[in-house]
């Protein structure tokens, strides 16, 4: 009895220390790294040596791991997990959809939408699955089954990003330039359609994963919020028969910085903040601070990650140039001591109690 007491009284002492950061919500800073294929690897041994580094965002392609119609190949993603737990780390998980879907999709029949990168990309030619396609749908619910048949319940998967046919399979948006615009009222784009393709993924990973952290990014869709208000809406239990995910959902912000809080993504800013009030949200940094520190305004990195921070974020995904920056160092340490403080006094006198307290002789 004396030895329960012990373990519920150390629990409420940590608690007490803890960084205020919502039950269900993952904590720290964790490494945006490069994707996942084959030949390179998300998890870089240097991460290890980063003391204010809590883990690694992993993200893989879809066509890398189904390569055939039910043939999965998880060595990749296998081994950034065996690399992270290596390390000491934890592990975020992203697979990329859009146009790192499966190219055998087409050969089912598979409707695909095809757009040019802005020069700037590349300005190659790409298409993605339609997303709300019934045979692409079918599928990536059946990939997300399997995907957590293997990793929910994972101890070092702190949470998983829902992803659907996009842009960058990975972020909300759609290609929006006007040449894809005017191709999207073609194939008949509606909200309707676009929003209840992704309130049928927000299903599959809730399902596939109903023990882990969540989250969805939100950002404008062909220049409106509609979709990303309706789908966050939906998570939290509107027009949904299951009711809320509930704490383990999330919102994530991809396009991180001050600047595009406050002058360019108000709307989906808001549904962050609302997020953070409600459970918990996450924020992807905008870009790397080391390449082009213009894209965060005056405040720099420091000014974006303290608004973060302020707004009840407690999850951070920052660029691997910047974590290995020796500029950014002090900065980023110190955000982390916030947001995974050290023990209490009250933690450290309770567990230098010994264990044999109230034992009866």
């Amino acid at each position: 009895m004396c030895s329960n007491i012990f373990a519920l009284l150390i629990a409420s002492a940590l608690a007490l220390s803890s960084s205020g950061a919502v039950a269900g919500g993952p904590t720290g800073i964790y490494v945006s790294a490069g994707p996942t294929t084959a030949t390179r690897d998300s998890v870089d041994s240097s991460y290890g040596a980063l003391d204010f580094v809590e883990g690694v965002l992993v993200r893989i392609g879809w066509n890398e791991i189904e390569t055939a119609p039910g043939v999965y190949d998880w060595s990749a993603l296998d081994r950034q997990f065996q690399l992270a737990g290596d390390l000491g780390l934890k592990v975020s998980l992203g697979v990329i959809n859009g146009k790192e879907s499966p190219s055998w999709l087409a050969d089912q029949g598979t409707a695909f939408f095809e757009y040019e990168l802005p020069p700037q990309l590349g300005g190659t030619t790409e298409q993605l699955p339609l997303p709300w396609d019934a045979n692409y749908l079918d599928r990536w619910e059946g990939f997300v089954a399997k995907l957590g048949e293997r990793y929910s319940g994972n101890d070092l998967l702190s949470l998983v990003h829902i992803t659907h046919s996009s842009a960058n399979g990975f972020e909300m948006p759609l290609p929006s330039t006007p040449a894809s615009v005017a191709a999207w009222d073609q194939v008949g784009y509606t909200v309707d359609l676009h929003a209840g393709a992704i309130e049928r993924v927000i299903d599959a990973f809730d399902a596939a994963f109903p023990e882990t952290p969540l989250d969805l990014e939100v950002h404008p869709v062909l220049g409106d919020d509609a979709v990303a208000q309706r789908v966050v809406a939906y998570a939290n239990g509107t027009n949904r028969a299951s009711g809320p995910i509930g704490e383990r959902f999330g919102v994530l912000s991809a396009w991180w910085s001050e600047h595009n809080a406050d002058d360019v993504y108000p709307g989906a800013y808001e549904l962050l903040q609302n997020q953070a009030d409600a459970t918990f949200s996450t924020v992807q940094l905008v870009a790397s601070a080391t390449s082009r520190p213009e894209a965060y305004g005056e405040g720099g990195l420091s000014g974006s990650l303290d608004r973060a921070f302020d707004d009840g974020v407690r999850y951070f995904e920052v660029w691997h140039n910047d974590v290995l920056n020796p500029t950014f160092q002090p900065t980023l340490r110190e955000l982390q001591t916030r947001l995974v403080p050290e023990p209490s006094a009250a933690v450290i006198a309770l567990t230098a109690l010994p264990l044999a307290v109230g034992r009866r002789q």
